[in-house]
C-alpha cells in the first residue's frame, strides 16, 4: 500500500502500519516523481525480503544499464540476494568494474543507447576471459528474437523485463 498525499500524520503512519503492518510501503508525497513511483513498483516486486542464505550472503553483481532510474531500481531488486552490487551506465565501465572486482555474476541490458557498445559487446569481452561467469541478458525486446542470440553467444541465460521475482529466484536459487 502506497498513501500519496500532502496532508501526512504522523498519527496516521501508526494506524496504517498495525493495519497493514505486511504491505504499507509508506508516503510519498504530490505530486510524485518518476523515480519514487519506480522505486515503489521495485519494492511491490518483492512482497517480504528474500531471504539471505549462506548461499547468497557472499555473492555480488554486476549490473548494467544506461538508464539510471532503472538501474536504482534493478539495483534494489538484487540486493534482497546479493551482498555487493556494482553498476554500470555503459560497457567500458561495467568491463572496468568487471576487471576490478570480479563479481560473481553479470545482469545486462542489450541496448546502451546510440553509437554505444552493446550488452553483446560486453558478453563477448566478459566470454573472452572468462567462460564460468554468470551472465544474463536483460531485454524488453522480443524474446523469441533476443533470447536465441543471446545463448548462442554464450549467455547464461535470457531475462525478459520487467524483472520478476520468481526469475530473481531461480537465478539466484
Amino acid at each position: 500500500m502506497l498513501i500519496r498525499s500532502n496532508k501526512r500524520k504522523e498519527e496516521l503512519d501508526k494506524d496504517i502500519i498495525k493495519i497493514h503492518s505486511s504491505r504499507f510501503m509508506g508516503f510519498r508525497a504530490k505530486p510524485m516523481k518518476k523515480g519514487d513511483l519506480l522505486q515503489f513498483l521495485a519494492k511491490e516486486t518483492f512482497e517480504k525480503e528474500a531471504p539471505k542464505t549462506e548461499k547468497t550472503k557472499k555473492r555480488s553483481v554486476l549490473i548494467a544499464n544506461d538508464n539510471e532510474v532503472l538501474l536504482g531500481a534493478l539495483s534494489m531488486q538484487v540486493g534482497h540476494y546479493a551482498d555487493t552490487i556494482y553498476t554500470a551506465k555503459n560497457v567500458t565501465e561495467a568491463m572496468t568494474l568487471y576487471t576490478t572486482h570480479a563479481p560473481d555474476m553479470i545482469l545486462s541490458d542489450l541496448d546502451f543507447g546510440k553509437n554505444e557498445d552493446t550488452g553483446y559487446d560486453l558478453l563477448e569481452q566478459i566470454r573472452s576471459k572468462n567462460m564460468e561467469v554468470g551472465f544474463y541478458v536483460m531485454s524488453g525486446s522480443d524474446r523469441s528474437m533476443e533470447e536465441k542470440k543471446a545463448l548462442s553467444k554464450g549467455a547464461t541465460g535470457y531475462i525478459q523485463m520487467p524483472l520478476k521475482r520468481a526469475i530473481l529466484n531461480q537465478i539466484f536459487g
